[in-house]
């Protein structure tokens, strides 16, 4: 699909899922992405959904709100334990959304 786009929404750290869809838009020939954010959140593998969205080039991200509430360090409930741990290599990556990195 020539000049085809995908909105992403609410990954919330659901590799699985983001695997299949990855798939799926791969299997149209659809290379362009527009996240709209909670890339973290719920789900058990945060880290590796950031991962495979950080080695995309097809990939706009707008920031979610658990995006913020890892990148500022707040801390709702209900966010993963996946989530809490907010790993220091990747916080960079939520923090640049937001521009409070340089």
């Amino acid at each position: 699909m020539p000049d085809s786009i995908a909105i992403l929404s609410d990954i919330q750290g659901n590799l699985p899922a983001l695997l299949a869809v990855r798939a799926d838009m791969e299997s149209q020939g659809i290379e362009k992405v527009l996240c709209l954010g909670d890339v973290v959140g719920y789900g058990a593998q945060p880290a590796e959904c950031m991962e495979r969205l950080r080695s995309k080039n097809w990939v706009t991200l707008l920031p979610g709100n658990h995006d913020a509430y890892v990148a500022s360090d707040i801390d709702p409930p209900g966010l993963s334990p996946e989530t809490r741990q907010r790993e220091s290599h990747r916080l960079p990556w939520l923090c640049c959304l937001f521009g409070l990195l340089d």
